[in-house]
């Protein structure tokens, strides 16, 4: 395949900025962009922004003060364009093979032109402070943001008349929202003892604020691609399990609206939220510990806020998994004989009525099996918080008189990555990267000398 593609960008800009007595500034820019990715309405955009800055600590009034040694203050307003490289206003067409019949190469088109998309914008409203105290003892930052995009270019359903059933077009609404927070200090600091901590934190809260066209894919509902109004972006759903059946362990679902006209347009009239699978909350966490030549620093990562499918211990959501994998230990809770339905969620393993299709949708032709449903059903959506302590790390530096007139310093140092987990219950003891089917990461030791001469 011969992709011709043709990208043309013309941008000019314009910044001023002031600041009076190092105490107040202020920052204003205006921006023009121009692209082809545009309609002949929508090809140029002209954005601005606006800064402003106040020094608390420049004021004559903070100077006979020694709590605070630095405190600052933040805000700034700006829109800003984004460019979607993915699409196209103009006639996209594919070269195909020659027809047999006339001789001719063939084309077809892949796309209609839409001379009426343009920029997606972006306001952004941030409000920020930097502060130190106890004589730069204590530093840190603290900032929050909000974010509001429109015009967003989504896949929407248009009437057959544009020759075409669906098309690009700026159809979408998303606000975003969060903070973060960080600083440093040193708790305790003596002759031979430091203990250093460096840590910060961040939140996030977004949310789709139009009718973006809705999707009838399950796939894309259980993924998380689906955007949908009053839910946040990376939302997701599952299938709605109802219990194993007594006769032969298979999983059962209500799928009673799932061969409706509207289920048809939109999965989760039949499928149940299950919540975010990004994080809305995160922290990292620095340490060092030093005992006269010898350091130990630490690193913490705290992840909360999101859901995840554990991966199934079945293939393909409907066949046994292969002799020459491992097998889960969910297994051994695998439903074996009537009553079994009372104690596990686990279905029977597939063989006869258990691993037919279903057929629950509205057209009866598009198939999902049982143990396909119950693989993206809400009994597999965990809590997925975690607590993972990255890196230990013990190092001594050799003193000099052992080693005078042979080396200006030497180190020794043992390493060891990915000690240590705290987790979900729900992932039944498993690492969360293996739970929900991805590479684990390793665990890993290293003693290392570092000289210098």
């Amino acid at each position: 395949t011969v992709t011709d593609e043709v990208s043309n960008y013309l941008s000019y800009y314009a910044t001023a900025g002031y600041m009076f007595d190092n105490r107040y500034s202020i920052n204003l820019s205006v921006r023009g962009d121009g692209s082809n990715r545009f309609g002949e309405e929508g090809k140029f955009l002209l954005v601005y922004s606006a800064g402003l800055r106040w020094n608390v600590t420049d004021e004559h009034w903070m100077k006979n003060q020694k709590l605070v040694n630095n405190l600052s203050f933040t805000a700034s307003l700006g829109y800003q364009g984004n460019v979607v490289e993915n699409v196209s206003p103009n006639l996209v067409t594919e070269l195909e093979e020659v027809d047999a019949k006339t001789g001719e190469y063939r084309m077809k088109w892949k796309q209609l032109p839409n001379p009426d998309l343009k920029w997606e914008k972006t306001l952004s409203v941030n409000l920020g402070t930097n502060f130190a105290l106890f004589g730069s003892k204590l530093n840190g930052s603290f900032n929050w943001y909000y974010k509001k995009t429109t015009d967003v270019i989504t896949l929407a359903k248009v009437p057959y008349e544009n020759g075409t059933s669906k098309m690009y077009v700026n159809d979408g609404n998303v606000t975003n929202r969060g903070w973060d927070l960080s600083f440093s200090l040193v708790p305790v600091r003596t002759k031979n003892f430091v203990w250093s901590l460096g840590t910060s934190f961040s939140g996030n809260d977004n949310e789709v604020k139009s009718n973006i066209e809705p999707n009838g894919e399950w796939k894309n509902a259980v993924n998380g691609s689906i955007n949908k109004k009053g839910y946040p972006v990376g939302s997701f759903w599952a299938f709605k399990y109802t219990g194993l059946n007594p006769a032969n362990g298979e999983p059962l679902f209500d799928f009673s609206r799932a061969n409706t006209a509207q289920a048809a347009k939109d999965a989760t009239e039949y499928m149940v939220y299950m919540g975010t699978r990004e994080p809305t909350f995160t922290m990292g966490l620095n340490m060092v510990f030093r005992w006269k030549r010898l350091s130990f620093p630490l690193n913490v990562y705290f992840s909360r806020g999101n859901k995840e499918f554990l991966t199934s211990p079945y293939e393909n959501g409907y066949m046994m998994i292969s002799e020459a994998k491992n097998a889960s230990t969910e297994l051994n809770k695998r439903w074996r004989k009537t009553g079994d339905e009372k104690n596990t969620r686990i279905p029977s393993i597939p063989v006869g009525d258990n691993c037919r299709p279903l057929y629950p949708f509205e057209d009866g032709k598009t198939a999902i099996y049982p143990l396909e449903a119950w693989a993206y059903s809400n009994v597999r959506v965990v809590d997925a918080w975690y607590i993972r302590f990255s890196d230990l790390k013990l190092s001594y530096n050799l003193p000099d008189q052992w080693i005078k007139g042979f080396a200006e310093n030497i180190a020794v140092s043992f390493t060891m990555t990915n000690p240590l987990q705290i987790k979900s219950k729900d992932f039944k003891g498993r690492d969360p990267e293996i739970a929900v089917g991805q590479q684990p990461r390793s665990r890993d030791f290293s003693l290392g000398i570092n000289m210098s001469f």
